[in-house]
Formats: C-alpha cells, structure tokens, sequence
C-alpha cells in the first residue's frame, strides 16, 4: 500500500545522531508512513552496516554509488520517496511525533497544497519561523511573502507531484531546499499549522566518528564549518543562489508591484545573510572564493554584491522586466548606516556601562557576546519580568549618565519615551543589534586568537 507521508532524509555524517533519529521514527505505531535515508556516503562505514539491520517494512534505505554532493541528495531523498507528500529532514534534527497527527489530517483534508509548515524549535532555546501566522496562504504572491528562507534543511512538507525532480539536478545550489520550497510554492497554497514541528539540533561535535573530519575549500566553497554544525558559504555563493532564487520567483505570474516587492524582500534578507556569513563561519582564514587570503570585512562584501547584482538587474531591466537597480543601492546604503550606528554603538559601550533592554532572545544574545568581550552589562526589568546569571538587574530609576542603554529590536514609541523622559543617558534602537556589534568586533579583530571564542559564541 501506498503511504501517505514520507519521511526522507538525506544522510551524510552524524551517524549516531541519524541512527537515534531512525529509531526515534520507527517507535512512531502509524503505518501509513515511510522512513527513507539515502546515504550520500559511497564509502558505507558512516550508517550502511546499521541500516540494514532494520527489520522494518516502513523503512527504506538507499546507499548512493559515489557522493554526489548535498542539493542533490536533497533531491534524491524526494525522488526515492512513494508518497506525495514528501517530509524532508536533516540527519541530526528530531521530528515530533504527536505532529504528525496534525500533519496526516491536513493531507487528507486538503492534498492539493504545495507545502506544510509549522514553526520549529531549536536546541539553542529559540523558535524558528515564530512570526509567520498559523493559516492558509495562496499561491503565488502570499506564499511567498510568508515563506521563510530556509537557511537549513528543517522539517517541511513538500507536495512531491509539483517537482520534477530531474530538472534539479547538478544546479549546484547552496540552498537546495529553499529551490524546492519557491519551486512548488508557484502551484499550489502553503499551510502553516498551528504547532510545533521539531526541533533544529546543532551538535558541535558530531560530525564525523572519530572527533570531526575536516573538509577545506571544495570548488571554491569553504567547507571547513560542517564539522561543527554549520553550512556557511562564501558571497559569491550566497549571490548565485539569490539569482536562482529570482529566477524562480520571475516566473511567477505576479503584477510588477508585488514582484518588486518580493525582490525588495528577498534582496534585504540576503543583504542580512551576508552581514551574517562574516561572523557565522568558524575559520577566520576562509575567503578562498573571494580569491583572497585573509578575513572580510563588511564593505568589500558589499562591494562584491553591488558589482554582481547590479549587473543582474541591468541585464533584467534590459529586457523591460522590472527597475531595482536603484532601489539596490539604497538597500545597502540602508545596510551600512546601520553598520555605522553599530561602529558608534562599539565605542559608547567600551567607555561606558551597558544596559540591556528587559530579557528576549535577542537580548539574551547580546548579553552574552557583550561578555566576551569583558563589558559589564546591566539589564533593566522595566515590568518586573527580568531574570539573569552574571547580570546585574536594575529598574529606570536606577539609570545614571555613564549607562548607555541597548534596545536589540525594532524601534518602540513606548520605550523611547520612557528613557526620554530619564533624560540622564544614552539609548539606541536596532534590530538584530548582537549581530551588528558582532560584525563591527570581527571587521575589527582579524587574528583568529581574538575572533576564536567569539565566533564559536555564535
């Protein structure tokens, strides 16, 4: 009989990870669905020998001939898959079963969608995809507004009739499943079910048996932060995967307004990821795709965007599709002046005290890269909800001069006019302020003794 979900994951390194994780799946009693690894390990001394021991009729397991690299093990993890619903996960993340009811009712009750979503958790004490409404969005325009970028292959649920699984191989993308979700998000609706999925698991040490092999500079791609958890590419990369990515989107039949506003959206979040990919990685010495020994910092990877986007919208824009050239400009720009608040900020908190606004992940973040760099860091428990280790907890009366206070979020009416009406020090609003800091530290320190505990922080 045919199953109803497939559960396929593409496998290559955390064995003992992936072989709880099976285990995990096979004491789930359904017997509509199907657990598929395809093993990206030609070698077989990873999982094979494991793997087929399992007795189980629910399982399948695929062993490829040579290793043909992860967006195409992504693919072949869908191809192998029988059922039209394709969940895909990564070896190390941990599905929840009593999801899964959730999941199996909204295949019955709607096989036409193209996606399932939920939020997930991760194992770091925050939730991905939080903000994105529980509900049904419509092909096309809200799909894509609410998709998230999948930066890594988390538990989603792809309709597999709408993939033609031989048109995607050998594309080479970074973020293949973030290709499959944009693919199929242009055929059908995406539904986000009010629950978690599972949760995101970054092991730092279980890449490999046997305490972490390292791979180095493959075709141009640092490679050397898989073994702790990480899949962090070069700008060049980063570049061609947006390029694909709006190559996908301008074959959708969108109005001109809505297209430049998904391209506007798109453009920014890379612009972000790129800030990201200058602290994300683990090894300082990495740029060998850029051609260059060395650390990068944030202007000569703007620089490296501006010069490769721009001539992919000129070349657009030739063909009458759509003007952004102008509008990429300005998101830099916008990019920079925040870069340079955080080049003031930097400098306010090394001759002053720190204040951290109330307690949030984002602030829990902040606190501790603040740490790292030995600033003393106060938090203001402003409605009493304030709880922390190593920080000292104040409330608004007790602000002074030599205090700068830190807001890591999206600008508040309400907060500025409180520390406004303070008068007495210092305030500044930016969101995602840990991750500007970061780069301004990292821009700053470009040996790998000051940069290593500070980029093993994130």
């Amino acid at each position: 009989m045919k199953p109803r979900l497939s559960i396929s994951i593409p496998a290559y390194g955390y064995p003992d990870s992936l072989k709880a994780n099976v285990a995990r799946l096979l004491a789930c009693k359904r017997r509509d669905i199907e657990i598929v690894v395809v093993d990206n390990d030609e070698t077989g001394v990873q999982i094979k020998e494991h793997m087929l021991k399992i007795k189980d009729n629910r399982f399948h397991y695929y062993q490829n001939k040579c290793n043909i690299g992860r967006a195409n093990n992504i693919v072949r993890a869908v191809e192998r898959a029988e059922a039209d619903f394709v969940l895909l996960m990564s070896c190390d993340d941990e599905l929840y079963l009593d999801a899964l009811d959730q999941v199996m009712d909204i295949i019955d009750d709607s096989p036409e969608l193209a996606l399932i979503m939920g939020t997930v958790a991760t194992s770091l004490g925050g939730v991905a995809y939080a903000n994105i409404g529980a509900g049904r969005y419509e092909r096309g325009f809200q799909v894509l507004n609410a998709l998230p970028f999948l930066g890594s292959l988390v538990p989603i649920i792809l309709n597999k009739k709408y993939i033609e699984c031989e048109k995607l191989y050998d594309l080479d993308e970074t973020y293949m499943q973030n290709r499959l979700a944009l693919t199929v998000a242009n055929s059908g609706d995406l539904m986000v079910l009010d629950c978690v999925l599972g949760m995101q698991v970054d092991y730092m040490a279980d890449r490999f048996d046997g305490g972490g092999e390292i791979e180095v500079f493959e075709k141009g791609i640092d490679m050397s932060s898989w073994n702790t958890g990480g899949c962090y590419y070069g700008p060049y990369c980063r570049i061609e995967q947006l390029q694909s990515e709006l190559d996908i989107i301008n074959q959708y039949e969108l109005r001109s307004d809505k297209k430049i506003k998904i391209v506007d959206k798109f453009v920014s979040r890379r612009i972000g990821h790129l800030c990201n990919y200058i602290v994300g990685c683990h090894d300082p010495y990495l740029v060998k795709s850029a051609g260059t020994e060395g650390f990068m910092t944030y202007e000569k990877i703007f620089n490296i965007f501006l010069e490769r986007m721009g001539s992919y919208f000129k070349e657009l824009e030739q063909n009458k599709c759509y003007f952004f050239s102008g509008r990429l400009q300005d998101i830099v720009n916008n990019e920079l002046l925040l870069l340079e608040q955080a080049e003031t900020i930097m400098d306010a908190i090394q001759e002053k005290n720190a204040v951290v606004w109330e307690r949030g992940d984002k602030s829990d973040k902040l606190i501790g890269l603040l740490g790292l760099i030995n600033i003393k860091v106060k938090v203001i428990a402003d409605r009493g909800k304030s709880t922390g280790k190593n920080t000292e907890i104040i409330d608004l009366d007790h602000l002074s001069q030599e205090d700068v206070v830190l807001v890591p979020d999206v600008y508040s009416d309400a907060i500025e006019k409180k520390l406004k009406h303070r008068g007495e020090s210092r305030h500044y609003f930016m969101d995602q302020m840990g991750k500007y800091l970061t780069v301004v530290y990292c821009s700053r320190h470009t040996d790998e003794t000051s940069m290593k505990p500070f980029l093993n922080f994130y």
